[in-house]
């Protein structure tokens, strides 16, 4: 049993020591911009990937230690992040949930033509991003945790490709109207 724990702890470290570096590395390309283009929102971005970071060490120091303490930590700091990232997904990088848009609660300029797509898409970011609680849930019964695991990897993806083209999309209509074509 304690071999099970240092090979989870073992693993949990080496998750720390690769992720940390690029959350430093990509929120210190934010700060970068804010000092150079000298926009405010970059530094809330930059905040966003910080919080991420606070999330993965509350995490680390929760399977290190195994303490009430550090549980609650990680889920609260989660839970807290999951609804920025979520938050920053839909207003500040898909350009949705205007309340004054010609189209509720989405954008004036709207590349699709069926909204329902939009609300759909919402709908899945929204719950892909809270797709991490699945390792705190108790479906686990009978099945594979590698199948598992891979399920909520391939899932992840999936919700990068429709983050990436809502993005696109935004910066598309953004930029058409500062640069005309």
């Amino acid at each position: 049993m304690e071999a099970v724990f240092w090979l989870a702890t073992l693993q949990s470290a080496s998750l720390l020591h690769i992720s940390v570096p690029c959350f430093c590395f990509r929120s210190g390309g934010e700060f970068s911009r804010k000092w150079h283009d000298g926009d405010q929102v970059q530094l809330a971005n930059a905040a966003k990937y910080l919080c991420g970071m606070l999330s993965l060490m509350a995490k680390f120091a929760y399977a290190r230690t195994g303490s009430t303490l550090w549980f609650v930590s990680f889920i609260v700091i989660s839970l807290c992040t999951t609804m920025y990232q979520l938050y920053w997904d839909l207003v500040m990088d898909w350009g949705l949930l205007q309340r004054r848009s010609r189209n509720p609660w989405l954008r004036d300029e709207l590349i699709l033509t069926k909204k329902a797509i939009y609300i759909a898409s919402m709908v899945v970011n929204s719950f892909l991003r809270f797709a991490w609680l699945h390792s705190f849930l108790s479906f686990r019964a009978g099945t594979d945790q590698q199948v598992v695991q891979f399920m909520f990897a391939f899932l992840e993806v999936l919700r990068r490709g429709l983050w990436n083209f809502f993005r696109l999309e935004n910066e598309h209509s953004r930029m058409t109207k500062t640069i005309p074509l």
